[in-house]
């Protein structure tokens, strides 16, 4: 990096490199959630199907509780791979979540896009709610619109 025989311009311009370097290795570190990488749990007993749509506009989910039940703290599941905690979800109360937030077992992130997106965007084809006392937490499946990504 540094040799005596540089003249002044050449080590500023290295040293500039290799800061330049550095950055663009700092913006490409994936940002992970610990809280919310988790294993997707197979072995759960499959509940219904809810008459809850949840509609994926851009990099956003949204859904309204259209159930008469009161959802506690859960984990939204995609795609039986990426998932995202929630801390309750009431009759009427709609959520709206980014889908850069949901993380699969390794703290890969759910690819949502966006305008700065480096990869494809990744298809929503499958939404599920994980919930329940701890002694009988089951999976309930809801309605996906518009689930598919638009790079």
């Amino acid at each position: 990096l540094y040799h005596p025989s540089m003249n002044l311009l050449a080590r500023t311009a290295t040293l500039s490199l290799f800061a330049t370097i550095l950055s663009l290795a700092a913006c490409s570190a994936t940002q992970r959630d610990p809280a919310n990488v988790r294993i997707y749990p197979q072995q759960l007993p499959r509940g219904e199907t809810l008459d809850v749509q949840v509609f994926r506009e851009g990099r956003t989910l949204t859904a309204t509780n259209s159930t008469t039940r009161d959802f506690g703290p859960s984990t939204l599941w995609l795609n039986k791979r990426f998932g995202r905690t929630i801390d309750g979800w009431q009759p009427g109360q709609t959520l709206t979540l980014d889908l850069n937030e949901f993380y699969d077992e390794f703290g890969e992130q759910f690819r949502g896009g966006g305008f700065f997106a480096r990869e494809t965007p990744e298809d929503v084809v499958l939404v599920q709610l994980e919930t329940g006392a701890p002694e009988s937490r089951q999976l309930v499946s809801f309605i996906t619109v518009g689930g598919k990504a638009r790079p």
